[in-house]
């Protein structure tokens, strides 16, 4: 939650026993209240890593008024204290170039950390529900975005299948969805992938570039698919359009 109130909130959390008193190892008596580099600062959800660890997400607004909020991440040790493993000094600040809110957040078995909410744009029928996966130290790996505008995304839940399912909703008109999505493997530093169905996958010559973490739908090639890989932390994302489905291996240039 927050601690403060409008510009003067900060992230706040409270930790209790089984039997519902304040567990006062954590924090302050039970409490911890951490301030951000910021103001309008909120804490929405919370989750528990494998190793104990606690992250809570939400948002901070850099400066200035009315706020234009970014994602805002902070990761605790078991007592309390913010864990400097993470991020810068234990928090991590997320600009998605529009008013971006973290609002639900899920800590997978390896140690990464996805967190949903809204952001790509300040007006609210234009923002979409955005999907980031970050690393354990809190550095950026992914970034996806939904297929509609004007969605939020509200809460994340991983199955013990590794799948994921999503709840968002509708910035107006009261409506809302409820998607599941397959686990996505990280490939690094290989040059081969393993496709279905094809022995001879046809790969288009017009492979193009997008910028960093850009998110972009196979739908729109049908039928081929996309295979991307990003060999520098900060270069471009090289894409190409193979036909699909298919089996066999595909081995991209690079």
């Amino acid at each position: 939650g927050s601690a403060g109130g409008n510009a003067s909130g900060h992230f706040a959390l409270s930790r209790f026993t089984p039997w519902g008193y304040l567990d006062y190892s954590f924090g302050a008596n039970g409490t911890v209240i951490t301030d951000l580099p910021g103001t309008y600062e909120q804490a929405f959800d919370a989750a528990i890593q494998p190793d104990g660890k606690i992250v809570a997400v939400g948002q901070d607004n850099p400066t200035g008024f009315p706020p234009i909020f970014n994602f805002a991440l902070a990761r605790y040790n078991l007592d309390g204290s913010l864990d400097s493993s993470f991020g810068t000094g234990g928090y991590v600040i997320t600009d998605l170039n529009g008013n971006d809110q973290a609002k639900g957040v899920i800590a997978t078995p390896d140690g990464r950390v996805v967190v949903t909410g809204s952001g790509l744009s300040s007006d609210s029928n234009s923002m979409y529900a955005v999907f980031l996966d970050y690393n354990a130290d809190g550095s950026l790996g992914n970034l996806y975005q939904s297929n509609a505008m004007g969605v939020t995304g509200q809460a994340l839940a991983m199955q013990n299948d590794g799948k994921v399912v999503a709840v968002m909703t509708t910035n107006s008109g009261g409506g809302g969805f409820v998607e599941r999505y397959d686990p996505v493997t990280l490939n690094s530093d290989e040059e081969t992938f393993t496709v279905d169905d094809d022995p001879n996958p046809q790969i288009q010559p017009d492979a193009f570039d997008v910028s960093e973490d850009y998110p972009f739908y196979s739908y729109y090639y049908y039928p081929y698919s996309l295979v991307a890989n990003d060999f520098s932390p900060n270069g471009s994302l090289t894409v190409s359009l193979v036909s699909g489905p298919a089996h066999g291996t595909l081995t991209p240039n690079g």
